[in-house]
């Protein structure tokens, strides 16, 4: 996604290096922040949305995409849901499609969202897909519980006119990346799922 991501903004020629290897360069250009690290500037999101979109223009096929999705972390790196095919059972009791954003190619995850109605994932960057969601469509992220400094999903939601659901989720333990996997109360889930299909 990172290439093809770049692609919009006519970037070239780009170059991959591994982590062990070190690069020097006669100049060095690295963007700054727009915003106070965990927020967002909406001027910049929703801009930023927009070059993508006309790069990638969305194609809207109720046929070929799903109204609802849950977007798995089970291929990410860390942060796993350690009860995931309780979570998985029940959401597809209520016609959601297990989706992993890893498979698809950044247009196919543009569509994937664009084309969704209501989104459920683990706090992560995968859930930032949702940014390619029509107004007024629906996500709900599940976090930590008791968490009430990252915020940034709930902020980004508002700057894109989405209605935002959350579920607390006990951490359960430290995986090998070092990494915190969760444990959601599928009773509750269910409950709030209920409250976002029927918004």
């Amino acid at each position: 996604y990172v290439q093809d991501s770049l692609k919009a903004f006519g970037i070239k020629n780009i170059l991959q290096f591994s982590d062990n290897e070190y690069v020097s360069c006669k100049t060095a250009l690295v963007p700054g922040y727009v915003t106070l690290s965990g927020d967002n500037n909406p001027a910049v999101m929703l801009r930023l949305r927009d070059k993508l979109f006309n790069y990638y223009p969305p194609k809207e096929d109720a046929s070929k995409y799903p109204q609802n999705i849950y977007v798995s972390r089970a291929k990410a790196k860390g942060r796993f849901i350690a009860n995931e095919e309780e979570v998985i059972t029940l959401l597809r009791s209520y016609d959601f499609k297990i989706v992993y954003f890893e498979n698809h190619s950044f247009s196919e995850q543009l569509n994937l969202a664009f084309n969704c109605k209501n989104m459920v994932g683990l706090h992560g960057a995968n859930l930032t897909n949702f940014i390619f969601m029509k107004p007024q469509s629906t996500v709900m992220e599940l976090r930590a519980k008791g968490d009430q400094v990252k915020n940034y999903y709930f902020s980004l939601a508002s700057s894109f006119n989405l209605h935002y659901f959350y579920l607390q989720c006990r951490p359960v333990s430290e995986n090998e990346t070092g990494t915190l996997d969760f444990y959601v109360d599928v009773n509750a889930l269910t409950q709030q799922v209920k409250n976002m299909l029927a918004y």
